[in-house]
């Protein structure tokens, strides 16, 4: 019988709070075996603050959005289903960018804005992600345990500063792994950029 796995997450964090953007592709496994839950890839900014991306429930793949605020406040949390061209196999375009003077985020999935400006204000009026954040890519599932799926990668990931440049987000960037809950589950291959296949317990 397998043991049920939730909030699992492989996290690989860039160290440095420096950065107001992070974009790149994810590379969804071929082979995908879901039950039970879900399975997701995601990017961040913040340590749990702004989180969008890819997950899938075993019947369709959807473009979730989490925003809390430091506190733990909620925000927003939502989803949109049916994203052109996300099926297994596919590499998918991600990129999360943060507007610092009209304090909001918006998302690109696959080319598409499907999250526009969307308010990062508290409830004090605070931009929740201040002048600028850390940056994470993140591979999670909450299942029952008998999910499972081949490689998935995160390629060509770059990371905006301050000044509006983009960097490449490689080994020599400052950077800190945070696995989570049944960690052991995913097959890991690389933490920069981040691979991993998934095993069932």
């Amino acid at each position: 019988m397998s043991t049920p796995r939730p909030e699992t997450t492989l996290r690989v964090f860039a160290t440095n709070a420096s950065y107001i953007g992070i974009k790149g592709s994810i590379k969804i496994p071929t082979t995908l075996n879901v039950s039970g839950g879900y399975v997701d890839w995601y990017f961040g900014l913040g340590n749990a603050i702004v989180e969008a991306g890819i997950s899938y429930t075993g019947t369709k793949f959807r473009t979730p959005i989490k925003i809390t605020s430091p506190g733990g406040e909620p925000i927003i949390g939502t989803s949109q289903d049916d994203i052109t061209g996300i099926i297994p196999g596919a590499t998918v375009p991600i990129q999360l960018l943060h507007d610092r003077v009209n304090h909001t985020i918006s998302v690109w999935i696959n080319g598409v804005k499907i999250w526009n400006s969307i308010s990062i204000l508290d409830s004090h009026g605070n931009d929740v992600l201040g002048s600028a954040s850390t940056a994470k890519m993140v591979f999670g599932l909450d299942d029952q345990g008998a999910s499972s799926y081949s490689l998935g990668s995160f390629t060509l990931l770059k990371l905006q500063k301050t000044d509006g440049t983009w960097i490449d987000w490689n080994s020599s960037v400052p950077y800190t792994p945070l696995p989570s809950g049944s960690a052991s589950s995913f097959n890991l291959n690389s933490y920069v950029p981040l691979s991993a296949s998934l095993n069932a317990n």
